[in-house]
């Protein structure tokens, strides 16, 4: 896949998953709107939306991948249970379903996201190594 075709896709994608966050709000308070949002709005504003700073979006959008995987591990099952079967059944199982699906895209996003930046993000490992090395050299 080209770079440059896959990177015409990422703004699309990105109100995607804001639309997905805003769907997964009926039960929890869903911080991937604001997530997606904010990335959306970065990568409109090149000037400040440098390697480094692409490296650190990856770097939050695979922390709240964690923290949605946590979110399932626990209420997914508190949701099933005997206890909330009755209460509001419909709804949970439909956050429960979105935010799967939020999962799946984020890991996809990330990928997309970092094959296209993948030249940028090399160059600042190796600015952060060349930096490293550097101070290193100063020490002796």
């Amino acid at each position: 896949m080209n770079r440059g075709f896959a990177s015409g896709f990422i703004n699309p994608m990105l109100v995607i998953g804001a639309v997905l966050g805003a769907l997964a709000c009926f039960v929890r308070p869903d911080y991937n709107l604001p997530l997606y949002m904010f990335i959306y709005i970065m990568r409109k504003n090149p000037q400040i939306c440098e390697g480094g700073e692409k490296l650190k979006i990856l770097i939050l959008m695979f922390v709240t991948l964690v923290v949605d995987i946590i979110w399932l591990l626990y209420w997914a099952p508190f949701y099933r249970s005997d206890k909330m079967r009755d209460w509001e059944y419909g709804i949970h199982m439909f956050t429960i379903v979105i935010v799967i699906i939020e999962v799946i895209y984020k890991l996809i996003m990330m990928v997309i996201l970092a094959f296209v930046d993948l030249d940028q993000i090399k160059d600042v490992n190796k600015n952060l190594l060349g930096r490293n090395q550097t101070r290193s050299d100063s020490r002796r």
